[in-house]
């Protein structure tokens, strides 16, 4: 299973109501896993080997983009913290690179809950 995800570029007012009508024609060669797969291997290279990309939201837009949450993972406890997004284009399978600054951002949150979860002191018995 996977969700979809349209963009919607038009002005919507404050307190009205608005009619959402969607039709889409693409093909999507490339599939969830694929997706998940090289988001990960990305994170893994240019973010840090502690990340894990999470289930991926088809995104139709001017292109369409395999777009997944990316999560702090720490081996004993598991997805600690959500760190952001990365997207995978749904036609080629590249992960489309992130800016020094999304790296940097996820990285300082990585840090940040990294340190919260440092190792208790054990009492000598």
């Amino acid at each position: 299973m996977f969700q979809v995800m349209l963009e919607f570029d038009e002005e919507w007012a404050v307190n009205d109501s608005h009619r959402v009508e969607g039709n889409f024609d693409c093909e999507i060669a490339v599939s969830p896993i694929i997706a998940k797969r090289r988001a990960g291997v990305y994170l893994a290279m240019h973010v840090t080997m502690m990340t894990l990309a999470g289930t991926p939201t088809l995104v139709v837009g001017e292109r369409p983009v395999w777009r997944c949450p990316v999560y702090f993972n720490y081996l004993p406890l598991g997805e600690v913290g959500t760190l952001g997004t990365i997207e995978v284009d749904a036609q080629t399978g590249e992960a489309i690179p992130l800016t020094p600054e999304q790296i940097s951002a996820m990285q300082e949150r990585a840090n940040a809950i990294a340190t919260r979860l440092a190792p208790r002191a054990v009492a000598a018995v």
